[in-house]
């Protein structure tokens, strides 16, 4: 119990200066991000799955999706 008590610890203290280091450089966490892009990124990962179901029965190598809704630069905004 002491080792779980103390790897929690852990993980806030590095949460914790990962988000004031981040704000030292002027970056900060897009937090509105979730909210409002859930409906478009539900749309393209839909869509993605018709077409890769399209597609399965050519090989698991023919699937292509754009993933743009999940990328690190709409996440953290300077």
């Amino acid at each position: 119990m002491w080792r779980f008590l103390k790897f929690l610890i852990w993980i806030a203290a590095l949460l914790m200066l990962n988000y004031l280091i981040l704000n030292y450089f002027g970056y900060t966490f897009n937090k509105d991000f979730f909210r409002k892009n859930a409906e478009n990124c539900k749309k393209v990962f839909t869509e993605c799955k018709k077409e890769n179901e399209k597609r399965a029965e050519q090989g698991i190598g023919n699937t292509k999706c754009d993933y743009y809704c999940l990328s690190n630069d709409l996440i953290i905004v300077k």
